[in-house]
């Protein structure tokens, strides 16, 4: 039997692979049948540990972290399903897993203080520094304006994914389709998608066509995370969801518009069409 101080006596009742159902006084846990019993301990409804390392629900997991990882004192602050996010601590340091990232320690959080401030958007704390996921914030969060999802103002600067600086103008930095499209804006010289400046686009005419960002707009395929723009001089595809900010060259962009057949969004004008930015 192992020893240590998260040794605990269960008594086996029924094993089903991959669990096994066991008791202690009056309750009853099921098991992992690879976890050794003489020092399984639950964490969380879905994290357990025993001495050779960590558990979720039936699977060894962060078996490369394990050597870095203090056991004894391993435990989970608190998780969340959706977005999938789980915080943990051991003596030494505090740790994420989540949709936004694989297992991590945040680099220089000190366990005694660290808090979760807000699990479902990121943010967390341990009174010195602040965190989004596993990134500290180059600012303090009192400090700053979050503009949506994506962006903030703090110190008089704009950051893209709360972390990246922007290389706006503060005052002049506006978000145009702030409900749909997160992660693209502009000020009065440049338009920006997340921090990069989109070099062609003139942002004193860089609109998105209202028949992919109204209100009652026809539902289309992707419809969340592809749309169309146009200025004076190009039309444009984005697409939100990775780096797509593609330049359309139309011979008739007075013209250039939407429309949606069978479910499918088409930009278009007087010479061609184009699906997801490419002339069809």
């Amino acid at each position: 039997m192992q020893e240590g101080k998260f040794l605990k006596q269960y008594e086996v009742i029924n094993i089903d692979p991959p669990y096994a159902t066991v008791k202690s006084g009056d309750e009853l846990f099921k098991v992992p049948v690879e976890a050794h019993l003489d020092t399984w301990q639950p964490l969380s409804e879905n994290y357990s540990k025993d001495h050779k390392g960590i558990l979720c629900n039936s699977s060894r997991v962060f078996t490369r972290h394990t050597k870095a990882i203090d056991l004894e004192t391993f435990e989970v602050i608190q998780e969340n399903d959706t977005p999938m996010t789980t915080y943990f601590r051991d003596k030494n340091n505090v740790y994420l897993h989540s949709s936004m990232c694989t297992f991590t320690t945040l680099e220089g959080a000190i366990p005694g203080t660290f808090e979760i401030t807000d699990i479902k958007k990121g943010f967390s704390t341990d009174g010195c520094n602040d965190y989004y996921y596993a990134q500290p914030l180059p600012y303090r969060l009192t400090d700053a304006r979050l503009l949506n999802e994506h962006y903030a103002e703090a110190n008089g600067k704009i950051y893209a994914a709360y972390t990246r600086p922007v290389p706006a103008d503060a005052t002049t930095f506006v978000i145009p389709a702030p409900e749909l499209i997160s992660n693209v804006a502009l000020d009065k010289d440049h338009v920006f998608f997340r921090e990069e400046i989109v070099a062609a686009a003139n942002p004193r005419t860089f609109h998105f066509l209202d028949r992919c960002v109204a209100a009652d707009r026809d539902y289309y395929r992707n419809c969340d995370i592809e749309f169309y723009a146009k200025d004076e001089k190009f039309a444009w595809f984005v697409r939100t969801i990775d780096k797509s900010f593609k330049k359309i060259s139309s011979k008739s962009i007075e013209a250039f518009d939407f429309k949606v057949e069978d479910e499918t969004g088409y930009g278009y004008d007087k010479e061609n069409r184009y699906r997801q930015g490419k002339k069809v």
